[in-house]
C-alpha cells in the first residue's frame, strides 16, 4: 500500500522488501520521519540514502516492531533504500513530499 496519506498533514508510506536490491522511495524534496520493520530483518545492516549520502543506517536482525525516529530529517534529493544484496525483512518508511513554494505565484487579489 505504497503512498498512502497518514491523517491530512501530508505524510506518506511506502513498503519496502528489503530482498530487493535498491528501492527509490520517493525523488525529490522531503522529509523522512521514520522507519519501521514490519517483517524481521536478516542478519544484515540497512542503510537508508538521500539518494547517495547515507543519513539513516538500520542494525542487522531487526525485529518487528523496531521503529527507528528519523525526527523529520530533511532529505534535498530523496529518499533510496539500499540493502545488503542477501537482506530479507520488509519496511515501512513514512515521509513528507516537500513542494518548492519559492517561485511560485500568490493566487488571485493577494492580500
Amino acid at each position: 500500500m505504497s503512498g498512502q496519506t497518514l491523517q491530512d498533514e501530508g505524510w506518506l508510506y511506502s513498503d519496502v522488501d528489503l530482498s530487493d536490491n535498491t528501492t527509490v522511495v520517493y525523488t525529490g524534496r522531503c522529509m523522512l520521519r521514520s522507519l519501521h520493520i514490519t517483517v524481521v530483518m536478516s542478519a544484515h545492516t540497512i542503510t537508508v540514502d538521500d539518494t547517495g549520502t547515507p543519513v539513516v543506517g538500520l542494525p542487522a536482525s531487526g525485529a518487528v516492531g523496531t521503529n527507528q525516529n528519523c525526527g523529520d530529517l530533511l532529505c534535498l534529493t530523496g529518499i533510496t533504500v539500499t540493502p545488503n544484496a542477501s537482506s530479507t525483512g520488509k519496511m515501512t518508511v513514512v515521509y513528507k513530499p516537500l513542494h518548492d513554494t519559492a517561485n511560485a505565484s500568490p493566487g488571485p487579489n493577494p492580500k
